[in-house]
């Protein structure tokens, strides 16, 4: 069962030995509670950042494109990590990703052609899907994304859950620790333990991918439609 925020927020200051007092107040605790609630907001999507975890094709607002006849450029919501598949309504393949290069390769002219597109490039304009083909008609382009949480966490969110499946939420505040211990206060700053619990992190939901490695998977080709293409 998915605990709550403020729930998670109890557990977080019993690990850390900073207990609200009798009257719910942190004024004398060493982690304000907004500073930990930012913390957790932190933890949930540098997860997010490192494993498959919201993998969404429903929320219209991030997942469904109108495509509009005559317009070939549409705009990715800047939530979404990457993309795992794109689809034109009544295809029955996914489109391949390419990169304009070998657009270019492929049709020196493509963006002069017209038609039903078989494939898109992100690579042109920063968050910015461009379809091979200049749409004749209007349609619709199905996204599965693979995104970060919707909204930040904020404190009058406690009596919401975390959007990240409850499995994750333990293993989480590994990184919400690591940044407690890792605050450069003389009461809180502890190196080893900030260290540890990182790699605690680290082990369940693997390594940090790099801005190079980030970078590279925004903008290769994807020859397989079942391969990612990060954003």
């Amino acid at each position: 069962m998915a605990k709550t925020i403020n729930e998670l927020l109890a557990v977080v200051r019993s690990d850390l030995d900073d207990p609200l007092d009798e009257l719910g107040s942190d004024a004398d605790c060493r982690w304000k509670t907004a500073t930990l609630i930012d913390y957790m907001d932190r933890a949930q999507r540098e997860a997010c950042i490192r494993s498959e975890l919201l993998i969404d094709k429903t929320t219209a607002s991030i997942c469904t494109i109108n495509v509009k006849a005559g317009q070939r450029d549409y705009p990715l919501d800047k939530r979404i990590l990457w993309i795992k598949s794109a689809r034109l309504a009544g295809q029955r393949y996914p489109l391949d990703h390419k990169t304009s290069a070998e657009l270019f390769e492929r049709d020196p002219n493509w963006h002069q052609r017209q038609g039903v597109s078989t494939s898109f490039t992100t690579d042109e304009q920063e968050y910015v899907l461009t379809l091979s083909r200049e749409p004749i008609e209007d349609t619709t382009l199905a996204l599965t994304v693979q995104r970060e949480p919707k909204a930040t966490i904020t404190v009058d969110d406690g009596e919401s859950s975390l959007e990240i499946p409850p499995h994750d939420h333990f293993p989480m505040l590994d990184w919400v620790y690591h940044l407690a211990y890792n605050r450069h206060d003389e009461d809180t700053y502890n190196e080893g333990r900030a260290n540890e619990h990182a790699q605690k992190f680290t082990a369940f939901f693997g390594q940090r991918p790099t801005a190079q490695r980030l970078n590279h998977k925004r903008r290769a080709s994807r020859a397989s439609r079942s391969r990612a293409h990060w954003f």
